[in-house]
């Protein structure tokens, strides 16, 4: 079990957490409180979020964002009807979301790094509980942003007078994964962030990313944010001054030869596949490094069929070998985070594809069995992260299809 938060709840602390996390909280039971004027809620049902087409509809009046080409009802065809086969897995999906977005994910036992985690399973409307499995139920984003202490550790600290994420043990495991959370679930650059009693923005971190771009090393998590953060034309210095585009980044990360037997694979892949999405969604050509890791996409989509078992899941080994393993937690992980990374990049007409199908199906039927066994304050932080992985998979896939079809 994890490190104990130590005793006593700052009162106004706790008050501010609880308001951020009103908005989950109407969901469930009615409720309509009205925030303090200074305080911001994350955007309710994470609109359009992890949509591999089109940007969250949330945007900060500060920084230019992407948007989505307005649908023309006259000009898109009707997509089919869900199938009783689809139907009945949709069923399955919804019901597993639900269970897991029930677990007591709480600031006593579970560290920031893994709340992160489970914000990129339930989206902005994570909640979990201050002080105890048992406790208030608060905002995961509200929670991070305010920098709530969990298992004792705190995620932010200051950056030249701004904000950083830290790198550790229950913290972040990569530079700029905080952000990408945040941009995968589409909360807002203006979304505040509350540091020794400063308040910041989530933009203060944009920035922070950008100053701490560094050629050689790994982007990928950084590229996830700054596609969605930074406006289309942007360019910046890092602390070194050398000048950096989003291009450039996709440049550095596409030309990265990660491991195939571990996740790190499969984080180099989606932010690729972010980045490409943007630059469509944008009207622009792909030429260049965007063709060029458009290419290479295309051929780890192939690998990653190829090397799928029969059962639908993916060994612990990734994209290097097929076999089922000897770890079932294994087996998980690597399908989690493969599947995550098809859920964002295959076109809406491959979805439904039977292999694509068989993944989720297997998926989540390993959630289903672990159901009434599994102790989210009690495992280790890389089951965290398989089930965490896969319940973001399940999520963009119901939203994509399922949601799509309705």
């Amino acid at each position: 079990m994890m490190a104990r938060m130590p005793s006593g709840l700052a009162v106004a602390a706790l008050a501010g957490l609880l308001w951020i996390g009103a908005p989950a909280r109407v969901l469930l039971s009615g409720e309509t409180p009205e925030p303090a004027a200074q305080e911001k809620a994350p955007p309710q049902k994470d609109q359009g979020q992890d949509d591999a087409q089109g940007q969250p509809k949330q945007e900060s009046p500060k920084q230019e964002t992407p948007k989505p080409d307005a649908p023309d009802a006259a000009k898109t065809p009707a997509k089919p009807a869900l199938n009783p086969q689809q139907v009945a897995l949709r069923n399955r999906v919804r019901r597993v979301l639900a269970y897991y977005a029930r677990l007591p994910v709480n600031t006593a036992d579970n560290t920031p790094g893994e709340v992160l985690q489970f914000c990129l399973a339930g989206g902005c409307d994570t909640e979990i509980r201050a002080g105890g499995a048992s406790g208030k139920p608060i905002n995961g984003f509200g929670a991070l942003c305010y920098n709530y202490p969990c298992a004792g550790y705190e995620m932010l600290a200051g950056a030249d007078g701004a904000v950083m994420a830290r790198i550790g043990y229950g913290l972040q495991t990569h530079p700029g994964e905080m952000l990408a959370v945040l941009a995968l679930s589409g909360v807002p650059a203006d979304y505040e962030i509350v540091l020794d009693k400063k308040q910041l923005r989530v933009a203060d971190l944009v920035e922070h990313e950008k100053r701490t771009c560094r050629p050689g090393t790994n982007l990928a998590f950084k590229l996830i944010g700054l596609s969605f953060y930074a406006a289309n034309d942007a360019s910046w210095k890092d602390e070194l001054g050398e000048a950096w585009t989003i291009e450039r980044l996709l440049d550095e990360e596409w030309k990265r030869t990660p491991s195939v037997n571990t996740c790190d694979v499969t984080d180099h892949l989606t932010a690729l596949s972010r980045a490409i999405q943007r630059r469509a969604r944008a009207g622009r050509p792909l030429d260049g490094s965007y063709q060029k890791a458009d290419q290479y996409l295309a051929k780890f989509e192939d690998l990653a069929f190829q090397a799928q078992n029969r059962d639908g899941g993916w060994s612990p080994n990734f994209f290097a070998a097929r076999g089922a393993g000897r770890s079932e937690e294994g087996s998980l992980f690597a399908s989690g985070h493969v599947l995550s990374w098809l859920a964002h990049r295959l076109p809406d007409d491959r979805l439904d594809d039977p292999r694509m199908v068989r993944a989720v199906t297997f998926a989540t039927g390993i959630l289903e069995q672990w159901s009434s066994r599994w102790d989210v304050t009690e495992t280790s932080p890389r089951e965290i992260s398989a089930v965490m992985y896969a319940l973001h998979a399940l999520r963009m896939y119901d939203r994509r299809l399922f949601k799509a079809r309705e």
